[in-house]
Parts: structure tokens; C-alpha cells; sequence
């Protein structure tokens, strides 16, 4: 069974899995944040790397019993329905991942890079360059995942090095000056957004590691990354940041590098290759999802056909709905995470506790 399947190294899955997420986090918008103060967003990272942390046991877990087959494999085990009810509720969530990237992606292109500009072609025009990359497989997805780390590691420490001495203070406002509960809520509502763990639960198959030391590693990283950035957010923009749909945008505005003046433009370059690579991964997690739900014969076609939903979808988005909440209301990432990140992992846990036995011995 084990057979013709692809192999990453741990390393390079995480760093696809760490450039996925880190679009999530330069596109944050802290005007739908409303109540809380600057600093309040920095003291909110640590509170969202526990909750992170905390949903992602039964995912340790998993990792810890078994490295040689994927959730849905041992879900199909306990029960083929089962198997077919998580691999359609696998496909609803990276479906959902991917819509909202692409409308994430949508408004800030339209606002920022070509504002009062139709993006819709452009948008469709990645979408299937995502759908080639999907059909060349995760191995090509994850060596190009390292080329676009060392691009994007390189432009934001020049961002940083050069914003440093623009670093102010006083900017930095009291610590829960309005109460903490809306700095809780926010962490806590930024742990569904973190669709990774899925694909972490769908790839254990591929890869050839310690994904338990891997996936700690990344959880930390993206705290780290998200610390930094919001220090330098916060210092040298202030209260500024909260008025900013973009702010992480703004940052690499002021930056200036040498001889390159427009290093907001080389990040850019960077973010959108952050979108090529999480839509990629994600129709391949739709994929393996589909080979449950329906057959394994036609694995590129239901890639294809992920690609038109998710083109149409797109085509007929209007981004101005997404700035006021309507994609990102906590309740359908929250539903989709829960059962997707901890039911379903821990019905299969407990299923194996109580039987004694593992599904595929590693």
C-alpha cells in the first residue's frame, strides 16, 4: 500500500507549511480587530502559539502511533463511511482554505497593487498555474517551497535592517489597557485559521522525518515570525498600524535597502508565491481527500475539477464583501478546524486505544 507514494524530508514540509500560514499573517486586517490596542496584538502571539499548540496534540499524537498512513487511511479502517464523511469534510476545509486566500489575496491586490483594478484574470491565471503545480505532486511543491523561503527569509530581514532605526517607543501603548478579553478572543480565533494542521494530518505518509520535532519547530517559528513582525509593526508605525488594512505592507514601504528603494515591491513579488504554494498544497490535499470519497482512478481529474469550483467561486467574489467580515466570521473556520483537527484525529486515537492495535505498524 505503501508503494509509489512521494517522499519529503520534515524540513521542507514545515517550510512549505510556514510560507502557507505566513500570508495569513501579512495579510491580517486589525481594523476587523477592533477594541484592542497595538500592543496588545504583540502580547496576543504567545496566547495563540498555546491554543495552537494545544489543538495540535491529537496531531502529535497521531505522528507519535503512526508516521506510514494519513488520517483518512485510518479513519477508512475503523469504518469505509467514516473514512468518507472526514475525507468530505478534509475537502470542505481546504476548499474553504483556498477560497479565502484567494479572496484575502483578491483585496489586497485590488487595494494596494492595482487598485480600482479587476484582478479577477490574474486571479485565475494563478489558480492554474496552482493547478499544475498540484498535478506535479507535493515533491515539486516542497522543493520549490525552499527556493521561495530563501527569497522571502532575504527581503524581510532586509525590511527589518532597515526599519529598525525607525523604531519608536513610545508607540508601544499600555498592555491591556481595555481588558484582556478581546486580546484572548483574538488568539483564539486565529487558531481555525490555521488550516496547516490538516494538511499535516493528510501528509504523514510523505514524509521521512521527526514530524512530531518538525511540527514543533514550525509552531514556535511562526510565533517567533509573527513576535518579530508585529514588534516592528508596532514601533514604527503605532497606532497608525490599526487604521491600515494592510499594515505589514505599509512596513516594507518605509523600508529602504541599499541601492533598492522599492523593497515593498520584492516582498510583494514574495507574498504572491506564498499563495501559489498554500492553493498548490491544498487542491493536492483535495485530492488525496477525493481518492477516499470517490475512486482512486482519476486523481488529476478531481484536481482539475477543484481548480473550475474554485476559479468560479472566485470570479464571482466580490472582495469588498470579505473587508467587512462576511468570509472570515469565526463560526465556519471554528466548525472546520474542530472537527477537522481534533474530532477526527481523536475518534481515531481513541478507536485505536481502545481496539490495541495501530493502523499500518511503522
Amino acid at each position: 500500500m505503501m508503494a509509489n507514494i512521494e517522499k519529503i524530508s520534515t524540513q521542507q514540509f514545515f517550510i512549505l507549511l510556514f510560507l502557507s500560514r505566513v500570508f495569513i499573517t501579512l495579510t491580517d486586517i486589525p481594523p476587523l480587530m477592533g477594541g484592542m490596542e497595538v500592543t496588545d496584538y504583540l502580547v496576543s502571539v504567545p496566547i495563540y502559539g498555546l491554543f495552537l499548540f494545544i489543538s495540535a496534540i491529537p496531531t502529535f499524537f497521531m505522528a507519535k502511533s503512526n508516521t506510514n498512513s494519513n488520517i483518512l487511511d485510518r479513519c477508512s479502517c475503523i469504518s469505509p463511511v467514516f473514512g468518507k464523511i472526514s475525507a468530505f469534510m478534509y475537502v470542505a476545509i481546504f476548499l474553504y482554505g483556498i477560497v479565502l486566500t484567494m479572496a484575502r489575496f483578491d483585496m489586497f491586490a485590488t487595494s494596494i497593487i492595482f487598485p480600482k483594478t479587476n484582478f479577477k484574470g490574474f486571479l485565475i491565471v494563478i489558480i492554474l498555474a496552482c493547478m499544475l503545480a498540484a498535478v506535479l505532486g507535493i515533491e515539486s511543491i516542497a522543493r520549490g517551497s525552499v527556493f521561495v523561503f530563501v527569497a522571502f527569509l532575504g527581503t524581510f530581514i532586509a525590511v527589518i535592517f532597515t526599519v529598525t532605526k525607525k523604531i519608536d517607543f513610545l508607540n508601544f501603548s499600555p498592555i491591556f489597557y481595555n481588558g484582556s478579553g478581546t486580546t484572548i478572543k483574538s488568539a483564539f480565533v486565529s487558531v481555525p485559521r490555521t488550516i496547516e494542521i490538516a494538511v499535516v494530518l493528510m501528509s504523514m505518509q510523505h514524509l521521512k522525518g521527526n514530524t512530531r520535532k518538525g511540527m514543533a519547530y514550525w509552531i514556535i517559528g511562526l510565533n517567533v515570525f509573527q513576535a518579530v513582525l508585529l514588534f516592528y509593526m508596532i514601533g514604527v508605525t503605532g497606532d497608525y498600524l490599526k487604521s491600515q488594512l494592510f499594515p505589514a505592507y505599509t512596513l516594507a514601504v518605509v523600508a529602504e535597502f541599499g541601492f533598492l528603494q522599492n523593497v515593498d515591491v520584492i516582498l510583494t513579488s514574495t507574498w504572491i508565491l506564498c499563495v501559489f504554494l498554500k492553493i498548490s498544497i491544498f487542491l493536492y490535499m483535495i485530492k488525496d481527500c477525493m481518492k477516499v470519497l470517490i475512486s482512486k482512478k482519476y486523481s488529476n481529474l478531481y484536481i482539475f475539477i477543484s481548480t473550475i469550483i474554485v476559479s468560479v467561486i472566485t470570479f464571482c467574489l466580490n472582495p469588498e464583501a470579505y473587508s467587512i467580515n462576511h468570509l472570515i466570521k469565526p463560526i465556519v473556520p471554528f466548525i472546520l478546524y474542530s472537527i477537522c483537527a481534533i474530532i477526527i484525529p481523536c475518534i481515531v486515537l481513541i478507536y485505536e486505544k481502545v481496539k490495541g492495535v495501530k493502523i499500518y505498524e511503522s
